[in-house]
C-alpha cells in the first residue's frame, strides 16, 4: 500500500529536532503528507539502500541546510540526482553553498519572535507550490533524468557503501535500544489501521507491513515524530 510522504533531510540533534516536530512537520501534515527522515527506517536492509529508496519514492523532500551538515548535503545530492523537487531552508544564507543559491531558499530569521510560525507557513505553501508544480523545485539539470529500471541502472547505491559505516553504525546502535515485545513469549497480530502506542514514539496508525507475525516489519505514522518502520518482535507496540 503506497502512501504520499516528504523526505526531510536534516541534522539529528537539537535544536533541529525541535524545528522539526514543531515546525516542519507540522507544515507537512497540512499538506496530508506523511514525514519521512532517515533514522526513520528501522529495516533489516542497508540504511543507504532505505535511504534512496525512500528519497527515490517520495513526492517532495525538504533539506535543512542551516550549519553545513554533510550528510545533508551528501542526501539532497541524492535527491538532485534523482530528480527529486526539493525545498531548501536555512537560518542564513552563509550555509547556503554557492552552487545552490541559484535555487529557491526559504531563509528565517530567528530574531524574529514569531520566524516559527512564519517558517512553518512558509513551507508549507511552498509545499503546495511544489506538488502543483515539481519541477520548478528541480534544478534544471535535472529535470529530464529517467528513472533506473533495470538491474544494471540501479548501481548508485551499491557504490556508496565505503562511506557508510558510521550511519550503519549509528541505525544499528539505536535499534538494538529497543527491548524485545516478545519476552513473555505473547505475540499481538496487528492491521492496516490499528492505533497503536510506543515507548519512545508515542501515539500513532499502522499505514502498511511487510512480512507476517513477530517477523514482520510495521510502518507505522506516530504522531509527533512521522514514519517509521519497526520490527514487530521489538517494537514493543500497544494497541490503543
Amino acid at each position: 500500500m503506497k502512501h504520499k510522504f516528504c523526505f526531510i533531510i536534516m541534522p539529528f540533534s537539537e535544536p533541529f529536532e525541535t524545528y522539526f516536530h514543531k515546525i516542519i512537520k507540522p507544515a507537512v501534515d497540512d499538506n496530508e503528507l506523511y514525514s519521512v527522515r532517515g533514522d526513520s527506517l528501522f529495516r533489516s536492509t542497508h540504511i543507504m539502500d532505505d535511504i534512496w529508496n525512500s528519497i527515490n519514492e517520495s513526492s517532495v523532500v525538504i533539506a535543512e541546510l542551516t550549519g553545513k551538515n554533510a550528510n545533508v548535503f551528501y542526501e539532497l545530492g541524492l535527491a538532485h540526482a534523482l530528480g527529486k523537487p526539493a525545498i531548501l531552508i536555512s537560518s542564513n544564507l552563509d550555509d547556503v553553498p554557492f552552487d545552490l543559491r541559484p535555487l529557491r531558499v526559504l531563509i528565517y530569521d530567528k530574531n524574529d519572535p514569531s520566524w516559527g510560525a512564519k517558517l512553518q507557513e512558509n513551507i508549507s505553501n511552498a509545499i503546495k507550490e511544489t506538488l502543483d508544480s515539481p519541477a520548478e523545485a528541480i534544478p534544471h539539470t535535472f529535470r529530464n533524468y529517467k528513472k533506473p529500471e533495470t538491474g544494471e541502472e540501479i548501481t548508485l547505491s551499491r557504490r556508496l557503501k565505503s562511506v557508510e559505516s558510521k550511519l550503519e553504525l549509528l541505525r544499528i546502535n539505536e535499534f538494538n535500544n529497543v527491548e524485545s515485545a516478545f519476552l513473555n513469549n505473547e505475540s499481538i497480530e496487528f492491521k492496516i489501521g490499528d492505533l497503536v502506542t510506543h515507548a519512545k514514539f508515542g501515539e500513532g496508525q499502522i499505514v502498511s507491513f511487510e512480512g507476517e507475525g513477530e517477523n514482520a516489519r510495521l510502518h507505522v505514522n506516530f504522531n509527533a515524530h512521522g514514519l517509521k518502520w519497526l520490527m514487530n518482535k521489538f517494537a514493543k507496540l500497544k494497541l490503543i
